[in-house]
């Protein structure tokens, strides 16, 4: 199935950790975009190999990568940990801004994945319809397998919000 939607709110599964789209097509229909696998992460900035061996031996440990990044003025090591949960991020923000900087770390989970896709408003969707779910009353859910930027546009809705935009606008040039 391929669809374009616009996204109006953000949110994820705490049970799963799965990212949730909700918007509206181009033709008005409501849609919760569902995609998986997208992991919280954390950077640390040249931190010591004691903290790297600690990070490894945690149980919210998934992987890791090392980079460098301008930081202050000059390259730095950087290493990027990904975790299972995204509500623990600011646990081990506090935990190591003792000992190095903490990067990437301030950002909600939702909010990172859109920032990380560089997800404008108005997305291109390819993806399979799920079963129907109790959790989401929109027309479709919808999983993800591929999402990218498309033409912005305004959704046809009906309904209440739809009507009084239209009554506010009659005779208004758009």
């Amino acid at each position: 199935m391929q669809l374009r939607m616009r996204i109006l709110v953000a949110s994820y599964r705490r049970e799963d950790v799965t990212i949730e789209l909700y918007g509206r097509t181009d033709d008005g229909m409501s849609v919760t975009a569902l995609y998986y696998g997208f992991k919280p992460y954390f950077d640390l900035v040249e931190p010591e190999d004691s903290i790297v061996e600690e990070m490894k031996n945690d149980p919210e440990y998934f992987r890791m990568e090392e980079k460098t990044l301008w930081y202050m003025g000059r390259n730095r090591r950087v290493v990027r940990f990904f975790i299972n949960s995204p509500w623990k991020v600011p646990e081990y923000r506090e935990r190591y801004k003792k000992f190095c900087p903490v990067l990437a770390a301030d950002i909600p989970f939702h909010h990172r994945f859109i920032y990380d896709m560089d997800l404008g408003s108005c997305v291109y969707i390819e993806g399979g319809e799920e079963e129907r779910d109790p959790r989401y009353s929109t027309d479709l859910v919808l999983r993800i397998s591929k999402i990218e930027n498309t033409d912005e546009f305004n959704p046809q809705a009906e309904g209440p919000l739809h009507r009084h935009r239209e009554r506010h606008t009659e005779g208004e040039e758009r």
